[in-house]
């Protein structure tokens, strides 16, 4: 990691040397983030391993879950996902749709985005603004690149806070599901936008499946 300053043109500012505490405290920062981010993340590819043994539907759910687990990219394992709830729901397009919706929020968006922040170089930056986590000035990396002039902490919190929403309605997809537990069928959710607030920590909203017959009272 590099100690860049970048000095402001025409301007009376001048920049110091960060201490050591206020590196630490910046680096604090961007790695709890980012932990943050992988965390839910894999919380996110489980509750996906989980839908993906409902998708297929067999008795011994050992069986899919060994096929999920024996593949090393999470890529291909949404691959197999997709595929499999293409077939499956073929005739059940609210099911089929909302599965691919899922999969699609994150192989077009999330997934990318995650792998920057994950795979990117960093600096600490020191301007008149202050200490903190930045890409290098002189960098070819593409993934650098994509990252160039945003304030990388608060990418964190909002792929972080994507992935949260995401993985609560995979998990509420799975649930869904079961065609014994007769849940409600969870609405689609609104995803965070750059700055947004976090996401409360509750269950997605839900209302009554439509492929399955109102639950009798007792």
């Amino acid at each position: 990691m590099v100690l860049e300053a970048k000095t402001l043109i025409a301007t009376p500012n001048i920049i110091h040397i960060p201490t050591k505490r206020q590196m630490n405290k910046a680096l604090k920062e961007y790695s709890t983030g980012l932990a943050q981010l992988i965390i839910e993340w894999n919380y996110l590819h489980e509750n996906l391993a989980k839908l993906f043994c409902r998708t297929i539907d067999t008795i011994n759910a050992a069986v899919p879950l060994a096929i999920w687990h024996s593949i090393r990219s999470d890529l291909v394992q949404r691959q197999i996902l997709r595929a499999a709830a293409e077939e499956r729901y073929a005739h059940e397009k609210k099911t089929r749709d909302e599965i691919i919706w899922l999969l699609d929020k994150i192989d077009h968006s999330l997934s990318g985005k995650r792998n920057d922040v994950i795979h990117s170089p960093i600096s600490l930056v020191t301007n008149a603004i202050g200490t903190q986590i930045s890409t290098p000035i002189n960098t070819s990396n593409p993934r650098a690149l994509s990252l160039k002039g945003k304030e990388l902490v608060k990418e964190l919190v909002w792929y972080r806070d994507t992935a949260y929403v995401l993985r609560l309605y995979a998990r509420e997809l799975h649930r869904a599901l079961n065609p014994t537990a007769h849940r409600p069928w969870p609405d689609r959710p609104m995803l965070p936008s750059p700055g947004s607030r976090p996401p409360a920590k509750k269950k997605i909203m839900a209302k009554p499946r439509k492929e399955h017959s109102p639950r009798k009272k007792a």
